[in-house]
Formats: C-alpha cells, sequence, structure tokens
C-alpha cells in the first residue's frame, strides 16, 4: 500500500512542507511527493530485504531532462507494508552513502532514511531492496540486514542510464518536431483548398448592358374609327 496518495487539505501544510524542503535542499538533496517531469527508462521488480518477507517490490529508474539526474521510486508493494512512492534523486541516496563510499564500510538500509521526504516505515528497507537489485548494494553476511557496496559502481551505473535519458528525450523531441511541422502543413494546406473553394464557387460577373439583348417593341394596335 501506498501513503502518498494524501494530498494535503490545507495551503498552510502545503507552505509548511515546501519550506522544509526548501531549507534542507541546502546539504541534500530531496525527493518529491509531487511527480516531477520525468522519463521513465526502466521498470522492474525485486525481492525485499527480509527472506522472510513476502511479495516482491517493483520499482522504477527515470530521468530528468531539466535537472539531467536520475531519479528512482518503490512504485508497488504485491504484499503489506507502508511505503511512499515519491521519486527519490540518485543525487539524494549518494549524500546518504557518502561515508559508505570514501571507506567501504559496511550499512544497514537506514542510513537511507533522510534521502525521503516521507516517514513511512518501509521506505528506507524497500529503497535498498532496489538499489541491491540493481547491483549497487549488496548484502555482507549471512546477515540480512548488514549492507555493503555492491559489483555495479553507482558512477558507472549512473552514466548509462543518463546516456539512454538523453538519447530517448532527443528522439521524442525530434517527434514531436516532426509532428508539429506536420501538422503546420496541414494546417496551410486545409486553408488553402478552402480559399481555392470558395473562389471557384463564387457568383459570375454581372453582364454590362450593351450584352443584354433588348426587347422588342410589341405592334401597336390601331385606334379605332
Amino acid at each position: 500500500m501506498s501513503t502518498d496518495n494524501v494530498k494535503p487539505a490545507t495551503t498552510t501544510a502545503a507552505t509548511t512542507t515546501t519550506a522544509t524542503t526548501a531549507t534542507t535542499a541546502k546539504t541534500t538533496p530531496k525527493s518529491s511527493q509531487e511527480e516531477p517531469d520525468l522519463v521513465i527508462l526502466h521498470r522492474a521488480s525485486c525481492a525485499k530485504l527480509s527472506t522472510r518477507a513476502k511479495g516482491e517490490l517493483d520499482y522504477q529508474v527515470a530521468y530528468s531532462p531539466t535537472a539531467t539526474d536520475l531519479y528512482i521510486r518503490i512504485a508497488g508493494n504485491h504484499s503489506g507494508g507502508y511505503f511512499s512512492k515519491e521519486w527519490v534523486p540518485l543525487a539524494a541516496i549518494q549524500t546518504c552513502l557518502k561515508t559508505v563510499l570514501d571507506d567501504d564500510s559496511s550499512f544497514s538500509a537506514s542510513v537511507l532514511v533522510p534521502a525521503f521526504v516521507s516517514k513511512s516505515q518501509n521506505n528506507a528497507g524497500f529503497l535498498a531492496a532496489a538499489l541491491l537489485a540493481e547491483g549497487l548494494i549488496a548484502k555482507a553476511s549471512d546477515k540480512q540486514h548488514v549492507l555493503q557496496l555492491g559489483v555495479v559502481s553507482f558512477t558507472a551505473w549512473s552514466e548509462g542510464w543518463l546516456k539512454q535519458g538523453a538519447a530517448q528525450c532527443k528522439t521524442r523531441q525530434e517527434i514531436t518536431a516532426a509532428l508539429t511541422q506536420q501538422d503546420g502543413e496541414s494546417t496551410s494546406a486545409s486553408t488553402s483548398t478552402t480559399a481555392s473553394g470558395l473562389d471557384s464557387g463564387s457568383e459570375p460577373a454581372a453582364k454590362s448592358p450593351a450584352a443584354i439583348p433588348k426587347k422588342s417593341p410589341s405592334p401597336r394596335r390601331k385606334a379605332k374609327s
């Protein structure tokens, strides 16, 4: 189940959330519960971190053409457990893992909590499961809650998706431009056809008086004597 379907009921609540996000964005890029302008590049499913947990998770990877950044979110849960569908910037995840990236130490999924705006208790664990599926992190030992960096580097992983996202957006822009040009040509052709039809259907010019035949006068009747 997802907890992000309930929108703020008052303007005050929305303003407070915006102010909080703006304050924390100075140190850590924060995710947004409102969907930004993103292009979804990858959809997949994965198991949860705990071997005793039932059901899989659906997650997505998206590209932002404006921010030139990648985002990840948990899109679905096939069993019980509250979570948020907010998009989490890859930059926010890397900030949370900065210490780990520096000294290659082990960690738990709780280090990912600051990457979220929502406080749903399953957010960090579910996100860690998605990162595990992508090979970005791995289980450090037989203990299912102890994690470490995976065989796939964040740099190589992000560069691959950023390149694909840029190429896909370029293709979309080219298609949109072609369709816009085609619509413009169709409109122009339609306007020209309409104008031509009006010219061909116009009334003929009036004949000059000289061209109109005159009626011969009728013979006068003789006056009676």
